[in-house]
């Protein structure tokens, strides 16, 4: 198992902590796997920089090689967080 620390920009983070996204499209240069653990942590790209929140989770699906509809080398991933949102190293809130 690998763990990955992702960029995830602010209009892509919020719905992941609705809970109304829980797949990533990445291109696959890690070599993600089910079981791999991933923190997500919001990008300002107008900043540019980090914002201090973030998602820890674990995947728990990916998908490759699917020709009707992936660029060749990218994967989707489904993953379950952790439970818990953070920000600024503190705890904000439950899924």
């Amino acid at each position: 198992m690998k763990h990955h620390d992702l960029k995830l920009e602010t209009q892509f983070f919020e719905p992941a902590i609705s809970g109304k996204k829980k797949f990533e499209v990445r291109f696959n240069d890690r070599d993600f796997a089910s079981g791999d653990t991933i923190t997500l942590r919001e990008w300002d790209k107008e900043k540019p920089d980090y914002t201090g929140r973030l998602i820890d989770g674990s995947i728990s699906y990916v998908l490759r090689d699917f020709e009707a509809g992936l660029k060749d080398g990218y994967v989707v991933f489904g993953y379950f967080p952790n439970g818990a949102i953070y920000g600024d190293s503190e705890f904000i809130n439950d899924f």
